[in-house]
């Protein structure tokens, strides 16, 4: 399962983008920890660029925020490492509204997403990726 992943890849944002889902990952019984990076490179322009970082229990009928990566304008790169075995309090699940470079820790399924909102018109070769690699 020690395998890196692409959850986003090289996307170039040029308009504004709203809740859009990128790639999902299924088969990932038995995941213990998970590593999260998001490398975002601002061109120019743009506003705020928002990553939310989803697992599902069921599926994927229903979608869990476990970490976000915000940014804004200037070029940066985030890592989140996420445990089962460091569980959260009872949490209200949310789907694209976690709060700004915040994380949940003690939820990960079997199933893992990004989904993405950006606000304003970038430029300039603006890009994301977002890899993950799930430790069992």
């Amino acid at each position: 399962m020690l395998s890196q992943n692409t959850l986003v890849d090289g996307l170039a944002i040029t308009t504004a983008i709203s809740a859009s889902v990128q790639n999902v990952f299924s088969g990932l019984y038995g995941m213990k920890e998970l590593s999260v990076e998001a490398n975002f490179v601002y061109g120019s322009a743009g506003t705020t660029t928002k990553v939310w970082i989803q697992t599902s229990l069921d599926g994927g009928s229903n979608w869990i925020d476990i970490a976000n990566f915000a940014f804004l304008l200037t070029s940066a790169r985030k890592v989140t490492t996420l445990a089962i075995a460091t569980a959260a309090e009872t949490v209200t699940p949310v789907d694209g509204s976690l709060g700004d470079d915040l994380e949940v820790d003690g939820i990960l399924g079997d199933m893992i997403r990004a989904k993405l909102t950006t606000v304003g018109t970038y430029a300039g070769d603006t890009t994301l990726d977002v890899n993950f690699v799930p430790q069992g």
